[in-house]
């Protein structure tokens, strides 16, 4: 029975059949607002509030942006497989389906399992962040009313919800304008550090040094700097609402690719500047929190840091409105091929949009925010325990991932790649990602916080495949029919 858990979905594999094929989604997106989808997903300027100071102080240090540079490249090298499997593979599922296509079913079920628990985990701890951070703005910065955390959390729950069932081009466009903003916020900073050429007056160039990466917490410095980079297989989920899907899909992710890469290696570099060169590892380590909001501060003056403050909480939305969007097209897909419900497989009359998933999807975030507050837990306190358990889950999606589309590249020759495509790149790529899981794995307890969160983030990735898995062999018993449909629907 479970001789079949680690087979590969054959190509041509069957379908349903034409009268039985679910509806499409229905998009009319080109390659910007895709891409403003993907960086909405990765959220730039909560990035460098959060997590760059992360990675100059605790991880590389001045090696930070040749670091950023370096984990770009890799990305693009898994983005050469990632979009020929785009190709060859036509279907909305992105990592779900590139997953049962390499390695089978069950595990590629259990791929969509992995997303599902990250990324909805991702949405419900992040507006349980963006509650808290709202209140304290209303309060210091306007001088407003005391409100109470839970209520700006269900105000944002309830936009998010409306976007999202709505068709996705009226998230894109949304989400276009807040993403301007945000980069465009980011832009002035860099400018100001610039034009005073950072903290005395006289800018250093970057350093290439490979010797910096490894001069401090290199095994944080990778983690984090990864991190930063997921989130890019939103190109492939949204493939069917788009523009000539096949040009725009690939478009799409090397330009986010790139525009992170930028964003990140630049903006480390400047934040480095911004301090001092000679102090900015002591004063961002001792507090990473603040370090970029400080030299915001300095560089921009109040107005700069409160303009910061209140894109950092519209870059929140923005990102929670790509999260549930995401997260309700995995649902829709396991719905299409029948693993779920089939009415979850079923797009809006007239939107176009996975609507039931998205409602699925905002019941439960409603009745987290209540049962959070009703419990009188510390928000910010389960954000941290949420995300540190998570986070680990993401790294196992992706080794997962390259894994199975150089598996999939290395069996099927498809027209028109050559061996650099379909051999070469993937398997670097696939090597890159299960180092980077070994790392983290190693270094478990320093990511999620705690041992007891490192066994929580190991019981979470065992846990969801073991789950698809079993549930996958059921079917195929029970169900063959729907078996067959797993990741292979359309």
């Amino acid at each position: 029975m479970f001789s079949d858990v680690f087979k590969a979905t054959p190509k041509g594999a069957p379908t349903a059949t034409a009268g039985e094929l679910p509806e499409r989604l229905q998009g009319n997106m080109g390659t910007v607002q895709l891409v403003c989808l993907v960086l909405a997903f990765n959220a730039p300027l909560a990035l460098m509030v959060a997590s760059v100071p992360l990675v100059i102080g605790y991880g590389t240090g001045l090696g930070t942006p040749l670091l950023f540079v370096l984990m770009g490249a890799l990305f693009a090298i898994f983005a050469i497989g990632f979009t020929a499997m785009s190709r060859v593979i036509p279907r909305a599922g992105a990592l779900y389906t590139f997953v049962t296509a390499g390695l089978g079913r069950p595990i590629g079920l259990g791929a969509s399992f992995l997303a599902l628990v990250v990324y909805t985990s991702g949405g419900l701890y992040g507006l349980l962040f963006v509650g808290p951070t709202v209140e304290s703005m209303v309060v210091n910065t306007f001088n407003g009313p005391d409100l109470p955390w839970w209520l700006y959390c269900l105000i944002f729950a309830t936009i998010v919800g409306v976007l999202c069932y709505l068709n996705v081009d009226v998230s894109a466009r949304v989400i276009g304008v807040l993403l301007f903003l945000e980069v465009g916020v980011l832009v002035v900073y860099y400018g100001f550090v610039l034009a005073r050429g950072g903290a005395v007056g006289e800018l250093h160039p970057p350093s290439l040094d490979p010797g910096l990466l490894t001069s401090g917490g290199f095994a944080i410095g990778v983690l984090f700097a990864m991190i930063a980079f997921v989130g890019f297989e939103t190109t492939a989920i949204f493939r069917d609402e788009v523009r000539d899907s096949t040009k725009v899909v690939s478009r799409a992710t090397y330009l986010s690719i790139a525009s992170l890469t930028v964003i990140y290696a630049v903006g480390s570099w400047l934040l480095i500047e911004g301090v001092g060169r000679d102090a900015a590892l002591d004063t961002i380590a001792t507090s990473p929190g603040t370090a970029f909001l400080d030299n915001a501060q300095l560089m921009m003056g109040k107005f700069g840091y409160d303009l910061i403050n209140i894109l950092f909480v519209t870059s929140s939305l923005a990102t929670l409105v790509t999260l549930q969007n995401v997260i309700s097209r995995y649902l829709f897909n396991l719905g299409s091929d029948g693993v779920l419900p089939r009415l979850i497989g079923v797009p809006h009359r007239h939107f176009g949009s996975p609507h039931r998933a998205s409602l699925l999807l905002s019941i439960i975030s409603f009745g987290f925010i209540i049962v959070t507050a009703v419990a009188g837990e510390d928000p910010i306190v389960v954000f941290t325990k949420m995300a540190g358990a998570t986070g680990y889950a993401l790294l196992a999606l992706y080794a997962l991932a390259g894994v199975a589309i150089a598996a999939y590249l290395l069996r099927n020759r498809s027209e028109g790649m050559n061996v650099w495509q379909r051999a070469i790149a993937p398997v670097i790529a696939a090597v890159g990602m299960i180092a980077i899981l070994i790392v983290g794995t190693k270094n478990l307890d320093l990511m999620s916080g705690s041992r007891t969160l490192s066994v929580i983030a190991i019981g979470v990735v065992v846990v969801s495949v073991s789950l698809a898995v079993v549930v996958a062999m059921t079917l195929r018993s029970t169900r063959p029919e729907v078996y067959e449909r797993i990741g292979t629907e359309y």
